[in-house]
């Protein structure tokens, strides 16, 4: 994915009570306005997204992006996407934080894009976490790259086409992660306080 200039805001999303949680929406530049999509959404080369979250806890968070050419970049914090990646608890964040948005490029298959939520700040500079090994293991490693296919057996308003493989994922270094999909809405929650980073995937499909 690549970033591009944009500017728009949606209303905040209503969450319920639980233990320890992140909640994510996928939101897509649809025309004039940005509209909510199923994560597991197959999208298209030029399709300009963007992500809307918040937590019930406080601490920082970085995005990782694995696209399908094989190259691996930090998206958020960084100049062109926002350097406050300090979370506050249950306010609401954008990624990218700048008004910006990704576009979708490269060959056809799933960006893998990792979130890295930590209760202290990880250290070295944004720029060089990837060089230096700062981050987990999990966001080190992608999987291999996976073709995108429509599923049949899930019925969509709009024709949307829908792969059950992407979304949001569990990554090995978080099996304690309860993944749990609302409509567009997904919830990450931990049934105890994270002392240590918890990562785990957000597969974007895309031809």
């Amino acid at each position: 994915m690549r970033l591009i200039l944009l500017g728009a805001f949606l209303p905040g999303l209503a969450v319920a009570q639980a233990t320890q949680w992140v909640e994510i929406v996928l939101e897509k530049h649809d025309k004039s306005a940005w509209r909510q999509i199923d994560p597991a959404s197959v999208l298209e080369r030029g399709d300009q997204i963007r992500f809307r979250f918040r937590t019930n806890y406080e601490g920082f968070f970085y995005v990782i992006n694995s696209g399908t050419s094989g190259a691996q970049t930090l998206l958020f914090p960084r100049q062109e996407t926002g350097r406050q990646n300090s979370v506050s608890a249950k306010t609401e964040h954008l990624v990218p934080a700048t008004g910006a948005a990704f576009q979708i490029a490269g060959p056809p298959g799933q960006d893998i894009v990792y979130w890295v939520l930590s209760p202290v700040a990880l250290e070295g500079d944004s720029d060089s976490l990837l060089r230096s090994g700062g981050l987990p293991d999990a966001a080190r490693h992608p999987p291999p790259r996976l073709i995108p296919r429509c599923d049949g057996t899930i019925l969509k308003a709009r024709g949307d086409c829908i792969d059950s493989t992407a979304g949001p994922r569990s990554t090995m270094s978080s099996r304690d992660l309860v993944i749990v999909q609302d409509h567009e809405v997904t919830r990450i929650s931990s049934p105890k306080s994270l002392t240590e980073p918890a990562v785990y995937e957000f597969r974007i499909a895309h031809n």
